[in-house]
């Protein structure tokens, strides 16, 4: 996999209406079905990151909406 390949520890998908988080492990032989990738439920790059929260604002069909809901969720 690319990302892989360039190092990238930590990548997101948008996947069925929710992000799927994965990060890259060093025992990458356990997780070949996910080339190296482990998913994981927090982001370990941004670990106070309320992924709920921000799922919910990317589903927000009003980017103004999404984003006003995004920082009184966050303050």
């Amino acid at each position: 996999m690319l990302y892989q390949q360039l190092g990238i520890q930590e990548v997101w998908f948008w996947q069925f209406d929710r992000l799927a988080i994965y990060y890259l492990r060093q025992d990458s032989e356990q997780f070949t079905a996910t080339f190296g990738y482990e998913a994981i439920n927090r982001s370990k790059v941004l670990p106070e990151l309320n992924i709920e929260l921000l799922t919910k604002c990317i589903q927000n069909p009003s980017p103004l909406a999404a984003a006003k809901a995004f920082r009184a969720g966050i303050c």
